[in-house]
């Protein structure tokens, strides 16, 4: 491993560079069918696009350690060779400016985001030192080495295991490859003995411990991603050819999309934590990173910088959570949560340092899954809510068996007392916005790729099929069922329809004041 399929120059971080994980990047790791709902018409998948523009884009900014650990196992194991990413080279003669190499090490970095890495890190829960230790020695004892994951706080690092040895004092040692330390690779002069040369991370009994750097030490939270987890789909390989005819196949990964829990994550602006009925937080609580909710775990980002600035959690589904976002600075913030094939989101929400925006989530009987309130603590104009869904059903041209469709708010305007939900009606036909407050304006547009079977989806028309209605309002303790004239239209601005009913009520948590209007005006 350490003499011939380690990369020998330092891990590094692509804000230093100027750069980040493109939308090509993304395309290359997670493949053109999560992607794109109907590529020639520019149109991305947009649990793709929100999970690329607010998680995946900035996930090697502070470095890209995952990347050289997985490239590291990748080429032990004979998946590719140095010479696949530059030629004719060998891999301690690697750097970031060859072919293809910093390329490949990206794409491994942002993998750990596929639901390949992050299904089994969640099923198999906390495993700690000596979970750690019995998984790194079977898959050395099987010449398979994985990825040994570490922790400190909202800190995370990755490093490939190459040797265990036990030592006198009863302790084990997993020696490791770290893209931190690379003065031992490829070095005849190397010492055993010199962490600089051989870091290692070290086991006693039920802790651990490793030399971070000169002044600090880590012993938080230890995990392990197997060979094949960490690489994706082996069975299946994505690229992008215009990288180069000779480019290398990456293996998939895919999007996290799982049935047994959701994907939240919020962009920097705003820290948010989730509560449930019983009153457990898992979150970023007045400073402090508090993971309490059971079925609950937050995503560290595996590479430097703050938790922070890349905040992700997994929550169990069927729970009703309380969701608070508070502003960290004067600005705007995304918040999403996807899972069970649907994404609700809301985009570009001003808020303001101090200041908490209230959000809902709960099951609701008679929709797709959830209702997804919000309560401004700011006043905006100029916010988006988005509900996405896929589902079963045939989209002939695309020669695809599932349907995908968007339900969007653009546009809207709510007051600091406004409080309103959304959520779509069972069998996904129907969008439905209710009003509990002040009145709230927005433009509906609803997409769906069956647009495909009526616009050649092999041409770019110039636009993206839709269906609109601009000014929409709904007044006080009002709902507004919103339903295309056609969900296959071919059009730029197809018709909407509305209807104007009385809203079925708040729910638990929220208040419902209880003032009706008898007619809300939803122009056309």
């Amino acid at each position: 491993m350490i003499w011939s399929c380690a990369p020998s120059f330092d891990n590094f971080g692509l804000d230093d560079l100027g750069l980040d994980i493109t939308w090509n990047r993304m395309r290359q790791i997670f493949s053109d069918a999560e992607c794109w709902s109907v590529e020639s018409w520019g149109w991305r998948d947009v649990s793709a696009e929100n999970y690329w523009d607010d998680h995946v884009r900035g996930s090697a900014g502070g470095g890209l350690c995952y990347g050289f650990a997985t490239l590291a196992t990748e080429i032990y194991n004979g998946r590719i060779s140095p010479s696949a990413l530059e030629m004719p080279l060998n891999t301690w003669q690697l750097g970031k400016n060859n072919s293809y190499t910093r390329e490949w090490i990206e794409a491994r970095q942002a993998g750990q985001y596929g639901e390949e890495v992050q299904i089994p890190w969640y099923n198999r829960g906390t495993i700690g030192a000596q979970g750690t230790l019995h998984r790194t020695e079977g898959d050395l004892e099987r010449d398979k080495p994985g990825i040994v994951c570490i922790s400190e706080g909202d800190s995370g690092h990755a490093v490939t295991p190459w040797m265990v040895r036990y030592m006198a004092d009863s302790t084990a040692r997993i020696y490791a490859y770290d893209s931190n330390y690379v003065g031992g690779i490829h070095n005849a002069n190397a010492d055993i003995n010199n962490f600089n040369h051989y870091p290692y991370i070290v086991i006693d009994g039920r802790n651990w411990s490793y030399q971070f750097n000169s002044t600090t030490v880590w012993d938080d939270d230890i995990n392990y991603s197997h060979y094949e987890e960490a690489c994706g789909d082996m069975g299946e390989s994505v690229t992008d050819l215009r990288l180069g005819p000779d480019a290398p196949y990456l293996s998939d990964h895919d999007i996290p999309n799982s049935t047994d829990w959701y994907i939240a994550w919020v962009t920097p602006g705003a820290d948010v934590y989730f509560e449930d009925e019983e009153g457990n937080v898992t979150g970023m609580y007045k400073g402090q990173l508090r993971k309490e909710i059971p079925g609950s775990r937050a995503v560290i980002p595996l590479m430097g910088g703050a938790f922070t600035d890349h905040e992700m959690y997994i929550m169990p589904k069927g729970k009703r959570l309380s969701i608070h976002a508070e502003g960290t600075s004067d600005g705007e913030y995304n918040l999403n949560l996807m899972g069970e094939n649907t994404l609700y989101s809301v985009k570009k929400k001003k808020i303001r340092k101090g200041v908490e925006d209230l959000l809902g989530f709960e099951p609701w009987k008679g929709s797709l899954g959830y209702r997804f309130r919000i309560q401004p603590g700011v006043a905006d104009d100029n916010f988006m809510v988005i509900v996405a869904a896929s589902f079963e059903g045939l989209v002939q041209a695309l020669g695809r068996e599932s349907i995908d469709r968007e339900y969007i708010m653009e546009d809207v305007a709510a007051t600091e007392n406004s409080d309103f939900a959304v959520y779509v009606e069972e069998g996904g036909d129907t969008f439905v916005v209710e009003s509990y407050s002040d009145d709230i304006q927005f433009d509906a547009v609803t997409r769906s790729t069956e647009s495909a079977n009526t616009l050649d989806p092999n041409t770019d028309h110039g636009y993206i099929p839709a269906s609109v209605q601009e000014d929409v309002t709904v007044e006080r303790g009002r709902r507004a069922e919103i339903t295309p004239e056609n969900w296959a239209t071919g059009e730029q601005r197809g018709k909407l329809h509305t209807l104007n009913k009385r809203a079925k009520g708040a729910g638990a948590g929220f208040p419902l004041i209880p003032v009706i209007i008898g007619f809300a005006v939803l122009a056309a």
